[in-house]
Order: structure tokens, then C-alpha cells, then sequence
């Protein structure tokens, strides 16, 4: 786990993108000097309000950077002028970590708005996250699948949650469906496993709502 605190000073008060960028110095230099994929948590612990354009350049552009990965998005062979630019990072999971009520809501706001979703950490220990908090928007269908993959407590191909949920009549296919948009907005990861993608989670509980 990358562990990166955002409160650089005393100011409590962040606002701005420019703010944003200055305080996520260092974030990219501490994931490509790791191997593999990444779980990345952005602490705003002391931080007790924010504007969109900071979370647009701070949380939010982090999780778009992972979304472009997903995508199929290749690293550029030179780098990108705009160091901010987004550009596909090798991204397991991102979370928002000590939020404060106010930041709680501009994040949640925020993410609504351009409907995608942010994973709050609510507990953890070391790398694993224990219980986390579904900020922003996530359609209806995903919700549910995400709840049949935290209720089964293990990593699952489409046709598990096809044996196990029969009440949801929906066939393989759907579900199928639904894990690899989970996948693509970065809920979940998941890995090979012969023909299939084998689906898991980076979270033990989830709940919902600010």
C-alpha cells in the first residue's frame, strides 16, 4: 500500500488545483518505483475542507488515471508536457482515507457529478482494507453485484455468482457484464485464470451512503 498524505503545511483549508498538484508531489515517483500494481491511499487526515477543483486534481485524478489503465490506455513514449495530464497508471485500488465531514461531501458531490465512484477507507491494518465507504455514483445493477461479491467472502468468476444469486435471473452473460464494468471503474481487480477472469476485492465490508 502507497500511503500518501496530502496536508503539506498547517492550512486546513485546501482549495484549488494548483493546491492539489502541489500537495500529490511525490505520488507518482513512489508507484513507478514499485513493481506490478499499485493500491494507492490519498490521506486527508488534518484536512478540514476542500473545493471540486481539488478533488478533481487529487482523488478524482488519480482514480481517472486508473480508469485510463483499464481502458487500454498505453504510457505515452515521452512523457506528457503537463505532468497532470491524466495518463494510465498501473493502479490496483485507490482509496480516500481520514475524511473530515465537509471533505466527506465535496468528494461525494464531486464524483457525482461525473458519475463515478470513490472508495472511503474506513478501517484498515497494514495493506488490507477492511471496511470502506461507496462515495459518488454507481448504478444500481453494480451495487448489487458488488454486495453478491463482499456476501460470498472470495475471489469469483461470472458463473459463481450465477449459481449462487439463481433469485436475480439474470443469466452469465449479465454477469459477466457487470464484473467487468465493476472492473472498469476500478471496484474491483481481477487476474487471469485460463479463459476466465477471476474477479476479487480489495475491501472486506462496504457501505453506503454519506
Amino acid at each position: 500500500m502507497t500511503t500518501h498524505s496530502l496536508l503539506r503545511d498547517k492550512n486546513p483549508i485546501r482549495f484549488g488545483a494548483t493546491r492539489a498538484q502541489a500537495d500529490m508531489q511525490g505520488v507518482l515517483e513512489s508507484i513507478r518505483s514499485q513493481t506490478g500494481l499499485v493500491q494507492v491511499m490519498l490521506d486527508y487526515k488534518g484536512i478540514e475542507a476542500v473545493n471540486g477543483s481539488y478533488v478533481r486534481a487529487s482523488v478524482a485524478w488519480m482514480t481517472r488515471c486508473g480508469i485510463a489503465a483499464r481502458a487500454g490506455e498505453t504510457q505515452p513514449q515521452t512523457p506528457p508536457l503537463d505532468p497532470w495530464e491524466i495518463r494510465p497508471l498501473p493502479l490496483r485500488a485507490v482509496f480516500a482515507a481520514h475524511l473530515s465531514g465537509e471533505v466527506r461531501e465535496e468528494i461525494d458531490l464531486y464524483f457525482k457529478k461525473e458519475r463515478l465512484p470513490c472508495l472511503e477507507a474506513m478501517s484498515w491494518k497494514g495493506d488490507q482494507v477492511g471496511r470502506v465507504r461507496l462515495l459518488g455514483h454507481l448504478d444500481q445493477q453494480l451495487v448489487r453485484a458488488l454486495d453478491c461479491l463482499v456476501s460470498l467472502k472470495k475471489d469469483v468468476v461470472a458463473e459463481d455468482l450465477w449459481k449462487a444469486f439463481p433469485d436475480d435471473r439474470i443469466g452469465l452473460t449479465a454477469w459477466n457484464n457487470r464484473l467487468s464494468e465493476l472492473y472498469q471503474r476500478h471496484m474491483v481487480s481481477r487476474a487471469k485464470d485460463g479463459k476466465f477472469w477471476r474477479y476479487s476485492l480489495e475491501f472486506k465490508e462496504v457501505e453506503y451512503g454519506i
